[in-house]
């Protein structure tokens, strides 16, 4: 049945993201995941600062198209360049950081380092409490289980330089940590191979099996978003399934 094959697949999922984080081989994100989905989405949107936000962007937007292994070795390298990711810095000191990258790129492209340098420019202009309600807003319905309710945030974030559907989603994720399966393509993947595509139905399921798959404390009761990065995680490793 589809059904009990879901369930392998999510209890697999769980296993690899549990091995990788033993293993140390992971860039510690499910400590990361845990953190930010099991503080809440408002607590974080709270809490999140200027500098915060800025790193969190520069690493999503450095990943892009690049292993994940080059740019955790090359990540402290790449925060140096832009000052620690304080807005300010990075503001006052563009043509310097422009001159630093030619030098040594680190694995960025001119066209990331011109996101950061324009984000952090206008993080700068607005300052940061006309920057985050614009750019990065409280969420209207953060218990929301639905992609549906999150679109306002994801559509305010998209707005950003190099943020697109995948981008933007994973910004979603690691800055909320809502409580919610974001529509990318592992999950899409995943949803489309199981249950015709329905995310809904799929919430359901996760939240019936978890008990049955999930046997570490830490992960109990189940949240969605921290299920999303499993599932996401374990897509991107295996590209199953394959569709």
């Amino acid at each position: 049945m589809a059904m009990a094959t879901f369930k392998n697949y999510l209890k697999a999922a769980i296993d690899l993201a549990l091995t990788m984080e033993t293993d140390e081989t992971d860039d510690c994100n499910l400590e990361i995941i845990h953190n930010v989905c099991r503080n809440g989405a408002i607590k974080n949107w709270k809490a999140l600062t200027a500098q915060g936000f800025l790193e969190k962007y520069l690493y999503c937007i450095g990943g892009i198209m690049i292993h994940a292994t080059g740019l955790a070795n090359n990540w402290p390298r790449i925060r140096q360049l832009f000052r620690q990711c304080k807005p300010t810095k990075i503001a006052a000191e563009h043509s310097a950081i422009q001159a630093e990258w030619e030098v040594q790129k680190l694995g960025l492209n001119q066209r990331k380092v011109n996101a950061v340098l324009t984000t952090a420019g206008n993080m700068t202009a607005m300052g940061w409490h006309d920057f985050k309600n614009e750019y990065v807003p409280k969420p209207i319905k953060p218990q929301s289980e639905s992609e549906v309710d999150w679109l306002p945030v994801f559509d305010a974030l998209n707005r950003l330089p190099l943020v697109g559907p995948a981008i933007g989603w994973f910004l979603v994720r690691n800055v909320y940590g809502g409580p919610f399966l974001k529509p990318d393509t592992h999950i899409n993947a995943i949803a489309n191979w199981y249950f015709g595509g329905n995310l809904s139905v799929m919430t359901d399921e996760i939240r019936k099996l978890w008990p049955q798959v999930c046997s570490d404390t830490r992960l109990k009761p189940v949240h969605i978003g921290e299920a999303d990065y499993f599932l996401w995680n374990y897509r991107k490793s295996t590209n199953l399934p394959k569709c």
